[in-house]
């Protein structure tokens, strides 16, 4: 979306409207913008690039053109004319969620100790504003959180800080949110709140497309392209994973849990394939925006730890 001089024009990040992943995976705009979100680099990147890239995806260029379009139209990209050339990038709103969704896709499933305490949430928003209470539970459940039948919203991994600017983003003060000691609940197990058995299989198709990539990028048998293709689709595949799994500590999960195998096997792909998709991509941008050489660097925000993102 841009204004009359090319700027982004401005939009509430609450009211930005990311695209989500289907049942049988991810659409053309979902992987466009993990596309783009992987290339970032606070700069401009040509149309032509964009198109090129995607081709290693799969995408031809009128779907690529059309993903992007519709990603302009939806405040997510901003678009440029410099000469003849098209050029894109992430709005400054788009952006800032993104640093915070990369953030907690580079933390999702991170080895780390848990504090045996729950955050409780209960909120209320008219029945007339129904978009805004579809904005808070989307929001609940990316971050994590488990709707229990008696009304409340429980996590087990985020503070009151995140609460707090989530219902702050949404204008919303009418809620409580408090965070406990496990010993001190009672009544229904917050555990209850997932199906845990169903969590597992939601991995299934995750580890069955991955499973062999991973072999093949670790003994080095993937070309530079394949090993391109393979880190941005399961880059694209993982970040969608917090709207199924709420990232429960490995000491509330049965031993062998799908989950847990998925991570590890995310973990090995996303290391081994980027040297041979950075080799991709420079021969692109050698070819189609050479003002850009080591400029970009395939992994974005999510090859970046997690403390570095801001």
């Amino acid at each position: 979306m841009t204004s009359p001089d090319g700027a982004p024009a401005t939009i509430s990040g609450a009211e930005l409207d990311f695209p989500r992943p289907g049942r049988r995976g991810s659409g053309t705009q979902h992987l466009l913008f993990t596309l783009v979100s992987e290339l970032w680099g606070a700069t401009w990147l040509p149309s032509r690039l964009l198109a090129r890239c995607a081709r290693l995806l799969g995408v031809t260029p009128s779907s690529a053109q059309s993903g992007l379009s519709r990603l302009t139209t939806r405040g997510l990209l901003a678009q440029r004319q410099q000469g003849t050339r098209s050029e894109y990038r992430l709005t400054p709103e788009a952006e800032q969620r993104m640093v915070r969704g990369m953030r907690q896709v580079a933390d999702f499933r991170a080895a780390r100790a848990w504090d045996r305490r729950w955050t409780c949430v209960c909120f209320s928003v008219p029945e007339g504003d129904r978009a805004r209470r579809d904005r808070l539970r989307h929001g609940l459940k990316w971050r994590g959180f488990g709707h229990l039948p008696a009304g409340m919203w429980v996590s087990a991994r985020v503070g009151l800080e995140e609460v707090r600017r989530l219902f702050a983003e949404n204008a919303v003060s009418d809620y409580l949110a408090v965070r406990v000691d496990a010993d001190e609940l009672v009544g229904v197990d917050p555990l209850t709140a997932w199906d845990l058995d169903e969590l597992a299989r939601v991995y299934e198709p995750f580890l069955d497309a991955f499973g062999s990539l991973a072999r093949d990028a670790e003994s080095g048998s993937l070309a530079p392209a394949d090993a391109f293709a393979a880190n941005i689709r399961v880059v694209d595949a993982w970040r969608a994973s917090p709207w199924q799994d709420p990232d429960l500590p490995d000491e509330l999960l049965p031993p062998g849990h799908g989950a847990l195998a998925a991570s590890e096997l995310f973990q090995r792909l996303f290391r081994a394939t980027l040297p041979g998709a950075q080799s991709a991509l420079d021969d692109l941008i050698a070819e189609e925006a050479p003002h850009l050489s080591g400029r970009l660097r395939v992994g974005g925000l999510l090859g970046r730890p997690p403390s570095t993102l801001q």
